[in-house]
């Protein structure tokens, strides 16, 4: 028994304190229960609630909680005047006293100015009659809050007994427990134990002489897959370097799908071993072990009498409460609300204690707790309700095989595209291949390499640009103009007014002059012909680009081969200090960067990177060539401040 002051925010606490002493019935006063409270919403797991609130204002009211494996019902015959706070609930335990037949449980509840009280001990004393006369063998048991209120006249003359001797609000004992000689000859004295939450009332405990065995509590088993960084990497090594002839040689669809299963699950089964946890059927998930440990170390400190330190914990346990609920929803729900709207709305009425309780049905001839046997009922009941509808008859169909329609065609890209709309945080299908996994391969990784040369220009060979020119087919007369425009070149440097000597040049295009474009496209027509990578030539640039799935070998590299290569045949010299490599993944755990080479010279990634003139960075943002648009247009604008002082118009530009 306890007055909670307020249940509405202990419900958690309140849970684990009924699961700790494995309470059967609890009664709690100033439940402060409402009628716009939904009923789901007060109740407790693995327990029926009877309460009764108050109808005129805030506050009071009186509830009790009795285990569902106990029968329990109200008794339609005592009417409780609608003044006072008061329900009669009659319990029938499995094991019970022979002379017993069953217990009434009185909640009750009573202010201490109250004018109710004479029309109370009335009610109490008419009610103790008639169940007396129609319950020979019936044990009462009245407990609440009287707050001061004389209980001598319901004690005298009625073999009861008050057992409460010690304080249970300050120095004064307002909580009492008023019982039958039937009961009390059978049960130890009542002990305080510590208040729920910051009430200020103590809890009572009133436990029989004899406790029953403690019943194994109901609990499942789940089975989870950790899928840990490690785990993953060497997945990917694995399953990049396996051998599928085995399923390759299998001669049906079927017989492939089987044997690709048969040695994925190997792989699954061998880097991401299950673990088994088990979880008490009626937990709720933010109540943790922790949470559970502050709990009896504040109930042990309470029953010391160490009062500081009882507070402390009293204090700290509704905070871990509150802490360990809001984790939760941030950890475990808030990311469902888009993800999964269905599955983010049950989790919401589990921390808002509305979810429904498990439905009961007496179906005669069914044992109450064959469970199975209700189900087949049910079944049976909603099956014969189409009984009567003919089944299929294809003798009636008209004949729709062979379709008319080709079968649909499965391109590797639309299959990769929809792996990954996969929902990494939903379950394993019934292939058992989590999600997370399938998603993390599914994943592109996409590599861009950006080329420099070294004097592109200067460092043309005229010979090989001539036989380029010949080998496209252009007209045979015009040649020699060409061989003339390059030939015995010559150029002079000014330097402020000062002429050098003129000096013959024996490589390069002139640039500045239309040919000079013109003849370095000539020359790197034919640059990364056949590389199995995508690339993008203008004039001097050289882009590559290369897409693959994570932990897959990329080719970049021997394209990169091929590129250098090339560029010794055709007398270029790359610069590979200022090429660059930027790689692009969305994914959490993004693989390492491979090595990528350019002769000995090994290529850096930078996190953005200029082609022709626009910014990419390396997570597709727009910030850097941004930034660079806005220092520019800046630039501009000072220019026009300055000139706005010179009077010039809009007209003048």
């Amino acid at each position: 028994m306890t007055n909670a002051q307020s249940l509405g925010n202990k419900f958690e606490e309140a849970e684990v304190v009924l699961q700790l002493n494995n309470v059967d019935i609890c009664v709690i006063t100033e439940t402060w229960f409402s009628s716009n409270i939904p009923e789901n919403q007060l109740s407790i797991p693995s327990y029926n609630l009877f309460f009764k609130d108050r109808d005129s204002k805030r506050g009071g009211g009186v509830g009790i909680y009795v285990k569902d494996d106990i029968p329990a019902t109200t008794f339609d015959k005592i009417k409780v005047p609608t003044e006072l706070e008061c329900i009669w609930v009659k319990v029938r335990p499995e094991r019970l006293l022979r002379s017993v037949s069953s217990i009434a449980v009185c909640a009750v509840y009573i202010t201490t100015k109250s004018p109710h009280q004479n029309l109370l001990t009335d009610h109490l004393l008419s009610s103790v009659d008639f169940l007396r006369t129609k319950y020979p063998d019936i044990g009462i048991l009245i407990l609440g809050d009287f707050n001061r209120m004389n209980v001598n006249t319901i004690l005298r003359g009625n073999d009861f007994k008050q057992l409460v001797d010690f304080p249970t609000r300050g120095d004064a004992t307002l909580d009492l427990m008023l019982t039958s000689s039937k009961l009390n000859e059978y049960y130890a004295k009542p002990r305080p134990i510590s208040p729920i939450g910051l009430s200020d009332h103590v809890s009572i405990l009133w436990n029989p002489k004899i406790l029953p065995k403690a019943t194994m509590k109901s609990c499942s088993v789940k089975i989870t897959r950790p899928l840990h960084g490690s785990g993953i990497r060497a997945f990917g090594s694995w399953i990049q370097g396996q051998n599928w002839d085995e399923v390759l040689d299998c001669d049906s669809t079927q017989d492939k799908t089987d044997a690709f299963y048969s040695i994925l699950e190997l792989g699954i089964t061998k880097y991401f071993p299950e673990k088994k946890r088990k979880i008490l059927a009626n937990d709720k998930p933010w109540i943790t072990d922790h949470v559970k440990q502050l709990i009896v170390e504040r109930q042990n400190a309470f029953q010391s009498g160490n009062v500081s330190e009882w507070r402390k914990l009293r204090n700290l346990v509704k905070r871990e409460v509150e802490k360990a609920k809001i984790s939760y929803h941030a950890n475990r729900v808030r990311h469902l609300q888009k993800a999964e709207p269905r599955k983010w709305y049950q989790e919401l009425k589990k921390i808002t204690n509305s979810t429904k309780k498990d439905l009961k049905l007496n179906i005669p001839g069914i044992d109450d707790k064959d469970g199975v046997g209700k189900a087949n009922s049910i079944n049976d009941m909603f099956a014969n309700v189409s009984a009567h509808v003919p089944p299929l008859d294809f003798n009636e169909l008209p004949a729709y095989l062979p379709s008319k329609e080709p079968p649909p065609h499965l391109y590797p890209w639309v299959v990769y595209n929809e792996l990954k709309k996969i929902n990494p945080n939903k379950s394993s299908g019934p292939d058992g291949v989590p999600a997370k996994l399938i998603k993390e391969f599914a994943y592109d990784v996409g590599t861009v390499v950006l080329t420099d040369f070294s004097k592109a220009f200067d460092l043309v060979n005229h010979t090989v640009l001539i036989n380029k020119i010949i080998q496209m087919g252009v007209r045979r007369n015009i040649i020699p103009w060409i061989c003339d425009f390059l030939h015995h070149r010559q150029q002079c440097v000014r330097y402020n007014s000062d002429l050098s000597n003129y000096v013959f040049l024996n490589g390069g295009v002139p640039q500045g002059t239309k040919f000079g474009p013109i003849g370095f496209q000539i020359i790197i027509n034919n640059a990364a012909i056949g590389s199995h990578s995508q690339y993008w030539k203008y004039v001097d640039d050289l882009t590559f680009a290369e897409n693959r799935k994570i932990g897959e070998k990329g080719g970049l590299q021997d394209d990169l081969n091929d590129f250098s290569e090339w560029a010794r045949i055709n007398q270029l010299k790359l610069n590979p200090s200022k090429c660059q490599a930027l790689e692009i993944c969305f994914n959490k755990s993004a693989p390492l960067h491979a090595d990528l080479m350019i002769g000995s010279k090994k290529l850096s990634y930078v996190n953005k990177a200029k082609v022709l003139g626009v910014y990419l960075q390396n997570d597709l943002k727009w910030e850097s060539q941004i930034e660079n648009m806005t220092k520019k247009a800046n630039q501009r604008l000072f220019m026009l401040r300055s000139l706005k002082n010179l009077a010039l118009t809009v007209k003048s530009f």
